[in-house]
């Protein structure tokens, strides 16, 4: 055994005693789903980040771009626009509305069982499909700087925080997952030293692309593992990423968390600068990786093990050890929600709501604990064909929410005209019709082909249809006086009068990293167009 194998065992432990000790504050079914919805700022901020922040943009973004180039970064651009849209449309409305699960929503403001039957699959498919690519990242990782079997390495990474969730629940997740933000800091503040280590920014700016012709191009590297990069393609992934950060289940669980109003405010505000970082922090990880693993490309099985090569051969041990701790961090802080969150989608939005709704809290805990531990195995068996580029893994599964949830929550919120029939049918078809043209797209067709024949990407397609189907028959069909009563209450609830607004405090934390953003993406988009 190595210190990489000591430090995944360390690391995995650390985080399941934690997790584990905490369950001792799960006393009802509050404490198992919302943590007691009593989160202060620095817990509701630092568990968002940590769960934005993952194995498929820490692994299978410094992977790919090694494979296709920089442009690859473009990828998570939406996602930093999506926590905007978290934070100031989605985030307060959804606290104060005091829903166990996002299912909840919408069941409140249609009394559809059918609707939050499809919103359950959502879930389930969303959720379970990030998952996987977490702890196939994870297993990626471990095999590479330990020379552990990619399924012992992906067993007890899985296994280990899969416990500490059926014990600890969303009171667990929330606490470990503002411990592992810290741990993401640290491997920020490891940066400096790296860009110095792989020859300084000159470098990277100057002589790499000399080294690797086409690193900057839009389109990515023109060779054979060259990427589907369309103007087309990128406006997808920044949609699905876009819509995973804004409405995706998981994040959301974090507002339903929060003390208060303030505290979900302030925890957003202080979080923006990490976001940020992280991602310069993605695009810095592909630079060196392009440095180093460029010249030695053949040597490596796939390309999800290119960070793993990079820390193992190429840094110091002590620095390996240190981005291996966020590493993992990024992949357990993310996989853990994932799985909380489809287990109360199966426990709640299905056997509660629709099988059995005369189950008490107790049990429901208990079968929620359940659900965790039967979808961790067979996940977990689905991971072990060790999937290639986490990264695409990643982006079709969180993709669905966006021709699904973000349309419907949106007209949800703000269109009192809407009725159940519009959101009801466009979430099925926007459903629907994702699942088919991925599945065309990935196992009949190469994306490539899919792109020439279809112009568009599967999700933009999905999108288009659920939109459409929900202005259609929002002005086709009406809602009864009931209905609309029930829309009139929740939105007073969810936008009272009195209520709580970002102070001045909170608009400059999350303004500043925004408009360096801004600067930031225009002198990017500046080189990849202009190379």
């Amino acid at each position: 055994m190595n210190i990489f194998s000591w430090t995944t065992i360390i690391v995995c432990l650390f985080y399941f005693v934690v997790g584990v000790l905490l369950s001792r504050y799960v006393k009802k079914l509050d404490d198992y789903y919302v943590a007691g919805r009593a989160m202060p700022a620095i817990a509701v901020g630092g568990s968002f980040m940590a769960a934005w922040t993952s194995m498929v943009g820490l692994v299978g973004g410094a992977g790919a771009g090694w494979a296709w180039g920089l442009g690859t970064w473009l990828l998570f651009y939406g996602s930093f626009w999506g926590i905007v849209m978290f934070s100031m449309v989605f985030a307060l409305p959804m606290r104060r509305g005091e829903f166990l699960t996002v299912p909840d929503y919408f069941t409140a403001l249609f009394e559809s069982k059918r609707i939050r039957a499809v919103c359950a699959l959502v879930v389930v498919f969303s959720m379970g499909g990030y998952f996987i690519a977490q702890i196939v990242g994870a297993g990626v990782i471990i095999e590479g700087l330990t020379g552990m079997p990619y399924a012992y390495g992906m067993w007890l990474f899985t296994l280990t925080m899969a416990a500490y969730v059926v014990f600890g629940g969303m009171m667990a997740v929330v606490i470990t997952d503002t411990l592992m933000f810290f741990a993401f800091l640290l491997c920020a503040l490891a940066m400096p030293y790296m860009l110095d280590h792989f020859g300084g920014w000159e470098f990277l700016m100057v002589k790499l692309p000399e080294i690797r012709p086409g690193i900057w191009k839009l389109a990515g590297f023109q060779q054979g593992s060259a990427g589907p990069f369309t103007a087309s393609w990128w406006i997808g992934a920044s949609v699905a990423y876009f819509a995973m950060t804004a409405i995706s289940p998981a994040q959301l669980s974090r507002a339903f968390t929060a003390k208060n109003e303030k505290s979900l405010l302030q925890g957003m505000a202080w979080g923006f600068p990490f976001v940020m970082i992280m991602l310069i922090c993605v695009g810095v990880a592909m630079l060196m990786v392009n440095a180093e693993v460029s010249k030695l490309g053949p040597q490596i099985p796939k390309t999800d093990y290119a960070i793993g090569y990079l820390m193992k051969n190429m840094l110091p041990p002590w620095l390996g050890v240190v981005i291996l701790s966020g590493l993992l961090a990024a992949g357990i802080s993310t996989a853990n929600v994932c799985l909380l969150v489809l287990a109360q989608g199966v426990g709640r939005d299905i056997y509660q709501k629709l099988i059995n709704p005369t189950v008490t809290d107790k049990k429901l805990i208990l079968v929620t604990r359940i659900v965790v531990g039967v979808a961790t195995v067979i996940l977990g068996l689905i991971a072990q064909l060790k999937f290639p580029w986490i990264i695409m893994v990643g982006t079709w599964a969180i993709g669905s929410t966006a021709p699904t949830l973000l349309p419907a929550a949106l007209a949800g919120l703000f269109w009192r005209r809407t009725t159940e029939k519009a959101i009801y049918h466009s979430m099925l078809w926007g459903l629907v019709v994702y699942a088919v043209l991925i599945f065309i797209e990935t196992q009949l067709m190469t994306t490539q082909a899919f792109l020439k024949a279809m112009v568009l990407p599967s999700i933009l397609w999905a999108v288009i249809l659920s939109g459409i189907t929900l202005l259609v028959l929002t002005y086709t069909t009406k809602s009864t006086p009931v209905q609309q009563k029930t829309w009139d209450d929740l939105h007073a609830k969810m936008f009272p009068k009195e209520r709580a607004h970002a102070t001045t405090a909170n608009w400059v934390w999350m303004l500043i990293p925004a408009v360096i953003f801004v600067v930031f993406i225009i002198w990017f988009m500046g080189k990849v167009i202009g190379t």
